[in-house]
């Protein structure tokens, strides 16, 4: 990470926490649509936070992760749509030297989202996001995003409870046939 001041840390921290707040609010929507272009808003503010606080693979990411949501917003993604979002993040990274695994967890997380970002099936779109969290916590707690990880946890949490309850409901429509 090199040396970061503290007066950097609080910064970064400072413009993170709005962008944080929108993340959490993504796992209370219902819609993919809503979704995506609250993730749109929220990965703008992430980018600039993740600049500030030296996490270069979580500016690429969110810039790519920007650019895909507004492309999903209006194209079914094909396969082909996928692969070069995940290939232009990939390239980014090589290009921009983001060595060590730490710095691949954004990476892996925006490539996971990306090949699943059509899913039909919002169980699984969900569960998707609980996973991507979980990796973007490592990696913001290793850059000192201490504001973005106590609410990478809030999402992973509202995540989990909106699979629990979408699980509740179908068990008791199966129990009602």
């Amino acid at each position: 990470m090199g040396n970061i001041s503290t007066t950097t840390i609080i910064i970064g921290n400072i413009i993170t926490l709005a962008g944080s707040a929108l993340m959490v609010l993504v796992g209370f929507l219902k819609s993919k649509k809503s979704i995506l272009i609250t993730q749109a808003v929220q990965v703008s503010v992430m980018a600039f936070g993740n600049y500030v606080l030296g996490g270069i693979s979580g500016v690429i990411v969110n810039a790519v992760t920007l650019i895909r949501n507004l492309v999903a917003l209006k194209t079914k993604f094909s396969v082909p749509i996928k692969i070069a979002f995940i290939a232009v993040q990939i390239v980014l990274a090589v290009i921009f030297r983001q060595d060590g695994i730490i710095y691949w967890l954004p990476i892996v997380a925006g490539c996971m989202f990306t090949w699943f970002i059509d899913t039909e099936d919002m169980f699984l779109f969900k569960w998707i996001i609980i996973i991507v969290q979980a990796l973007w916590a490592v990696f913001d707690f290793s850059i000192y995003n201490y504001s973005t990880l106590v609410f990478d946890i809030f999402a992973i949490i509202s995540n989990a409870v909106a699979v629990y309850q979408m699980k509740k409901q179908k068990m008791q429509v199966d129990d009602s046939v």
